[in-house]
């Protein structure tokens, strides 16, 4: 478990430091405070892996388009926008440091100007091998000292499936506002279906829709998971019931499927729930991680969210392992946390600790 977190130089971030991380962390703040960026800060402190890298620039479709051969161009993600102040100069590494009781672990992501050879045990997945004669670029991962470089196509990262840093990696899951749809829940219910944790997932959906009686996915003639409805002959795809059952089903499909002691960065938690199921997310969530000793590090903006919190942790009456950090900016980020008890008191007296 991630205890304390140091970014420098990632987007947003000049420098930031979160202190005293708990099992569940929630993150508040106005928009373009940085909430997404540290999901993705931690997505890389996970993985240890260029493809997280790779994945966030193609979300923000930072891209840039690359004429391979004649007529035939091809795009890539950008990976100088994710610097501070889009700035890839030599002193101006990412560095990434997290604590946790037992190491410290540092990733430095930086570029240099160099030729590289492919890493032989990394194949690039889409571009030709002549498009490797023109690499001026690489991206260097450091990790505790420990370096491996990647190839760029001018100005343009490719997709690496693998991670020299394998050995060091966290089970990590990030659940992004585009995920949440009907393929994603087929996804996520493949851990679920046929376990102990099915009824409890069917129980906790039915805040949402009263009529669901069970779950089934098909796989002909493409992936598609469906619902059968009290009083309802015919099976009904899950998508037909709206985000707030597919986001519920994920969130519970993604804690009950990640291994013991791994990540779940979950972007705008409570995206597509109303108001009268967010006490139920959370009372999940709390359930789930706790048994699993899963980390949760999720955004929100929705001070419904907040007060549904609160009322989950309200009826535990019991001390958690959660904690509420608001990020704040204006010359410098800075971070104010809130405990368990702190959230409580917070949401019934009305203060507003969104920023």
């Amino acid at each position: 478990m991630i205890d304390n977190l140091k970014i420098e130089n990632y987007r947003a971030f000049k420098k930031i430091e979160f202190k005293s991380l708990k099992r569940v962390n929630l993150f508040v703040g106005k928009n373009n405070s940085g909430k997404t960026c540290l999901l993705e800060a931690l997505d890389l402190m996970g993985t240890l892996s260029p493809n997280s890298f790779w994945l966030s620039a193609q979300r923000r479709n930072e891209n840039i388009s690359i004429e391979t051969a004649p007529n035939n161009w091809q795009t890539f993600p950008d990976p100088h926008y994710t610097f501070n102040g889009r700035d890839i100069g030599a002193n101006n590494s990412i560095i990434i440091t997290s604590n946790t009781k037992k190491k410290v672990t540092q990733l430095k992501i930086s570029i240099s100007n160099s030729s590289p050879q492919p890493l032989p045990q990394i194949q690039p997945s889409n571009v030709q091998p002549q498009g490797l004669n023109s690499l001026i670029q690489q991206l260097d991962f450091e990790v505790n000292g420990i370096k491996a470089s990647f190839p760029m196509m001018r100005g343009g990262l490719q997709f690496f499936q693998l991670t020299p840093f394998q050995a060091q990696i966290l089970p990590t899951s990030f659940i992004t506002t585009n995920a949440t749809n009907g393929m994603g829940a087929t996804q996520a219910w493949a851990p679920i279906a046929a376990t102990d944790a099915e009824e409890k997932i069917i129980e906790a959906l039915k805040v949402i829709e009263p009529d669901i009686e069970k779950i089934a996915a098909s796989a002909f003639p493409v992936p598609t998971l469906f619902v059968r409805l009290k009083g309802v002959k015919e099976r009904v795809p899950i998508g037909n019931l709206g985000d707030g059952t597919i986001k519920l089903l994920m969130l519970a499909g993604h804690l009950s499927g990640l291994e013991t002691n791994g990540i779940l960065l979950i972007d705008e938690i409570d995206d597509g729930l109303h108001v009268s199921a967010m006490q139920k997310l959370w009372e999940i969530v709390l359930n789930i991680s706790k048994d699993r000793n899963i980390q949760i590090f999720a955004t929100t903006h929705s001070d419904d969210c907040l007060r549904g919190l609160a009322a989950a942790l309200k009826i535990r009456n019991t001390e958690e392992s959660v904690s509420l950090y608001r990020i704040t900016k204006d010359k410098e980020h800075t971070v104010t946390g809130y405990d368990w008890n702190e959230i409580i008191r917070s949401a019934e007296a009305g203060i507003e600790v969104r920023g």
